[in-house]
């Protein structure tokens, strides 16, 4: 039999056609639902579940430029227990990254409270008369570039800058007057410049997840390193009593702002010794329209009665229009955001507008006369805060130390002014004298303040601090520390423990004195306790220090410091006790010189 090979071949029986159409049903039907989570996102608030699959690398490359500028004063501390992430992009990328670093940043030791707000959702960051946060870390995506498919490899140029600060916006000009906080004022930016390939597979609910972790490890990183630094050069104070916070006052019916279409309120709220802290952003077209702007509002708040402080233009340097008014305590400033970069007058430019009822010296003066018979309020609270009181309030508080022997430098300084105005001259110079070779041994920042005081005390427009010798040590109540013999205090926390050695002359020299200081102060990191310095401080050779803050430690609480330096071996020992106080012994020893081996030849 002859085949025709053109012949077609006999169809398929039947129940194979009826087989392979239930096969590609079910393979469509179980298929479904993965193309669904791939292209389609399942909206937020939808019943069913969320599905994220992420299956990608990334090569990226990041680059990072970061300034920042801190203001501060005497006493100044460290307020950093609540942050704010202020997103201000409604790309998916970057809605992804502030959510990722606010869960990330309320996981971070040291912090209280962490407050995540999506700009471009509400119209307002957050509700009036809401306690502020100590930072606002505002984000923006300016420029964003994408290319290329995921299958093959998708590439992504991303800028994203970081705005942070105590308020918001950033000027040139500072200002700092008598109801200044005493806390460190923080301005700053950082600029993230991102690039990156990825390759793999992702679902539309799970979109850029490996863009955006690589990011928020780099803003994560550097905010941190940022918060550890100031920490570790400023004390968080943990101890602020509870009426340095007050209650909200809304803003007063008179108060005079810019006449702009765009002028948006931000916030509205209350923080540490402010009972309204407010801000409003706008934009002008250009640089004209902002010089008229600023002339316009100067004028409308002088015949509103406030005092225009401050009123500083623009020129071609790194500056900004800044204008600055008082009424009272309260204070209104507005100014150019410059965001770090000199201001382009032919573009479209921000205008910040900031208005703060600040504690007055009423307000101060019954916070800390309500806290005059506190007796546990740590010295180092009083002294962060006495400069807002007045004269009367300062002396109530001066004299609770009048009879105390061993006092912190700051505050004996503040001894001897209040007998120096009291008419107790004689004692207020017996004082100074004893005391002043022993304070700028240790700090020369109060030597100003020695010499205002001598000058008034004796009449001579000349004066200087008699020298540290062993006369001026006991005067100023330190004992003497002997080799091999301990000396043991008790103490409270921020107390210094001081005292003083006479070290063994060198050839033709006269004897040198070592001071010895100890003090247990606040954990300045988050995972610490206290923390313990020592300090020696040679008359001849210059200071040597060494601190110690252990993470985690058991309580009570136990710490032994070590530090050799002028030809002895220096120890300073501390312990927790049960009343809230401290003991420390401190001693010191020469060191053992090795005797030399003898070698016995046979």
């Amino acid at each position: 039999m002859e085949q025709n090979d053109n012949q077609r071949p006999s169809a398929k029986p039947w129940y194979r056609r009826k087989i392979a159409k239930i096969i590609g049903s079910v393979l469509l039907i179980l298929l479904l639902p993965l193309l669904l989570v791939t292209f389609v996102p399942i909206p937020k608030d939808s019943a069913l579940p969320q599905v994220n699959a992420d299956a990608t690398t990334i090569e990226a490359k990041n680059q990072f430029d970061s300034h920042h500028s801190m203001s501060t004063t005497n006493h100044a501390f460290m307020l950093l227990k609540h942050v704010a992430v202020i997103n201000c992009s409604d790309h998916p990328l970057m809605i992804g990254v502030a959510k990722e670093l606010t869960n990330r940043l309320a996981a971070y030791p040291g912090l209280d409270a962490v407050d995540g707000i999506d700009a471009t959702q509400q119209e307002k960051w957050l509700d009036d008369g809401a306690a502020l946060p100590d930072l606002f870390v505002v984000m923006d995506m300016p420029q964003f570039t994408e290319s290329g498919l995921l299958a093959t490899g998708r590439d992504i140029k991303a800028t994203v800058q970081i705005n942070f600060s105590q308020s918001v916006g950033e000027s040139a000009h500072h200002v700092t007057d008598g109801y200044t906080l005493p806390a460190c004022n923080i301005e700053g930016q950082m600029t993230l410049n991102h690039q990156s390939t990825s390759t793999g597979y992702e679902s539309a609910n799970a979109q850029y997840q490996c863009v955006i972790k690589n990011m928020t490890d780099q803003i994560f990183e550097q905010l941190t390193g940022n918060f550890e630094k100031w920490s570790s050069e400023y004390p968080q104070r943990a101890d602020i009593p509870k009426v340095l916070y007050p209650a909200y006052r809304a803003l007063p019916d008179d108060l005079p702002l810019p006449d702009h279409p765009s002028l948006k309120q931000l916030f509205s709220g209350r923080q540490l010794m402010r009972h309204n802290i407010t801000a409003w952003t706008f934009r002008v077209v250009d640089g004209e329209a902002s010089n008229s702007l600023f002339e316009t509002y100067a004028q409308q708040l002088k015949d509103a009665g406030w005092q225009v402080d401050t009123h500083s233009k623009r020129t071609e340097r790194m500056s900004n229009n800044h204008l600055r008014a008082k009424r009272d305590a309260d204070v209104l400033e507005i100014f150019e955001d410059r965001h770090n970069e000199p201001i382009d007058a032919s573009k479209p430019i921000d205008i910040v507008l900031r208005y703060a009822d600040r504690f007055n010296r009423s307000d101060m003066n019954d916070a800390m006369l309500a806290l005059q018979n506190e007796e546990s309020l740590p010295l180092q609270t009083w002294l962060t805060f006495e400069r807002l009181m007045d004269r009367k309030t300062r002396d109530q508080f001066v004299k609770r130390y009048l009879d105390t022997p061993k006092l912190d430098p700051d505050i004996q300084l503040m001894v001897i002014d209040y007998l120096a105005r009291h008419k107790q001259k004689d004692e207020a110079l017996k004082r100074l004298e004893s005391f002043a070779p022993v304070a700028l041994a240790i700090d020369r920042k109060h030597e100003s303040e020695v010499e205002r005081l001598g000058k008034k005390l004796t009449g001579n427009k000349k004066y200087k601090a008699p020298k540290l010798t062993t006369q001026a040590c006991e005067q100023a109540g330190l004992l003497q520390l002997q080799d091999d013999q301990p000396l043991t205090y008790q103490c409270q926390l921020g107390e210094s423990v001081m005292c003083y050695t006479v070290l063994e002359p060198s050839d033709n020299q006269p004897d040198e004195l070592a001071l010895i200081r100890t003090i247990i102060e606040k954990a300045s990191t988050p995972q610490g306790v206290f923390k313990h310095s020592l300090q020696i401080i040679g008359s001849e050779h210059g200071n040597s220090s060494s601190s110690s803050t252990e993470h985690q430690p058991r309580r009570p609480w136990t710490s032994t410091l070590n530090n050799g330096n002028m030809g002895m071996s220096w120890i300073a020992q501390a312990r927790e006790l049960e009343n809230g106080q401290f003991e420390v012994k401190v001693s010191s020893h020469k060191p053992r010189k090795k005797e030399p081996k003898t070698v016995v030849q046979q």
